[in-house]
């Protein structure tokens, strides 16, 4: 289906208004003659629940939305689930369908097809682990074709979809292997802590995936209602070399080793810092309660959160000589 002229301001969780040249809503994983000729002819924007974008001008080209539904139970624990549902929607169906493995990914808002695209995680648990295939399409040639979880090149929130086929496959499903045997995972501290007050000492999935609803509740906005896009900047992740300089002048400062021997930093530690916690310019801030969510006033344009980041980078660069990337992306 293809809309003209439509103002992207409620596809998007920031609410940036931006209008869109063109917006094909994809129902099934095939498009008309019109829908091709249009998909050949322009450049493309693929958007899902607009959870991790924001847009800061107008868009000439066409944006493409998978909006397909379905949820399909393989083999006892694999399950194919249309690009276009809901992200958490999912995870509550799974585990009324009694299937474990992605409880600490509750509330993430966003579809299950933008999932593989950003490799989401929290909470110590990543997608990767649970994804089995992609399936999807590339633009324009429109040849259907499956990634198996080596081929989607998974990392810290990353993904080939991300990088080398960043709008030129779009994703219509995503198959995932989950598990019959609950095994939660509540290595991470918060959610440790929030089981412990509820007195949830053996907990079942259910019980995990309440814990996080309410841990994630407290800490972070409701885009309804303070427009934001969840974690704005990956923590970043540094070499041994580079977190024994940052001891020594800050001693304190939070770090997780890695496998590989690398060291990951809370992203949130270094905006804390530096006093930007609950501040604002004009229309963007960051978040009182979590510096890492930058937020806005319902009022801010693209251009003013593109800016306001900037200087976030730049003053972290300048301090500790720490670059950080951004998780969101600015079209």
């Amino acid at each position: 289906m293809i809309s003209t002229q439509e103002n992207l301001v409620d596809q998007v969780t920031f609410k940036t208004p931006a209008m869109a040249r063109y917006i094909i809503r994809m129902e099934n994983d095939s498009f008309s003659e019109e829908e091709r000729t249009l998909l050949q002819r322009h450049s493309v924007q693929i958007l899902g629940g607009g959870s991790n974008v924001f847009f800061t001008q107008d868009f000439e080209g066409v944006i493409l939305k998978p909006e397909i539904l379905g949820k399909e139970i393989h083999d006892d624990v694999f399950v194919r689930v249309g690009a276009g549902e809901s992200w958490d929607d999912f995870v509550a169906w799974t585990l009324d369908q009694g299937l474990y493995g992605l409880e600490n990914l509750s509330l993430i808002p966003g579809t299950v097809g933008a999932a593989p695209v950003q490799n989401i995680g929290a909470y110590g648990v990543e997608a990767e682990e649970y994804i089995h295939q992609v399936e999807g399409m590339h633009i324009p040639s429109f040849q259907k074709q499956t990634y198996t979880n080596s081929a989607c090149e998974f990392s810290y929130r990353n993904s080939i979809f991300k990088q080398g086929l960043r709008n030129s496959f779009v994703i219509t499903h995503v198959v995932f292997k989950l598990s019959r045997t609950p095994s939660p995972n509540t290595a991470y501290v918060t959610l440790a802590a929030e089981l412990e007050q509820r007195g949830a000492r053996d907990p079942a999935p259910e019980d995990v995936r309440e814990a996080v609803i309410t841990v994630r509740t407290n800490r972070l906005p409701d885009w309804r209602e303070i427009p934001n896009a969840g974690s704005f900047f990956k923590n970043p992740i540094v070499s041994e070399k580079e977190i024994t300089r940052l001891q020594a002048e800050y001693p304190e400062i939070p770090h997780y080793p890695l496998s590989d021997g690398s060291h990951k930093i809370p992203a949130a530690w270094f905006l804390d810092q530096t006093g930007w916690k609950g501040k604002w310019n004009n229309n963007v801030g960051c978040y009182e309660k979590q510096p890492l969510i930058v937020v806005t006033n319902g009022k801010a344009s693209g251009e003013e959160i593109k800016d306001f980041t900037e200087t976030l980078v730049r003053t972290i660069q300048a301090q500790f000589g720490i670059t950080l990337v951004p998780e969101v992306l600015a079209i």
